[in-house]
């Protein structure tokens, strides 16, 4: 196994987020109408079934919850880890 893929797994945005940002006080339900989106669809990002999109980044950002290009960073890093993996294991 290349050290690469067993050093550097980063993991899902989602998984910043509800570790970051929900408690009881603030459920996933009320942070998805905090940011303007629809549940279903941040439900899907905190359980790591879809990606922060470039929309949702801006959303976050206008929520005070960092800034977009920081959770496009954090998505591409994701992204890129699991395609190494991927790869790693298809060789």
């Amino acid at each position: 196994m290349h050290l690469y893929g067993a050093m550097n797994n980063p993991p899902h945005p989602g998984a910043t987020l509800r570790e970051g940002w929900l408690s009881e006080e603030l459920s996933a339900e009320a942070a998805a109408d905090q940011i303007g989106v629809p549940y279903e669809d941040f439900a899907a990002v905190l359980e790591g079934r879809q990606g922060i999109t470039p929309a949702l980044a801006l959303q976050l950002e206008a929520a005070g919850w960092l800034n977009a290009a920081l959770w496009m960073r954090l998505q591409a890093a994701y992204d890129l880890a699991q395609e190494r993996l991927r790869r790693e294991r298809a060789a």
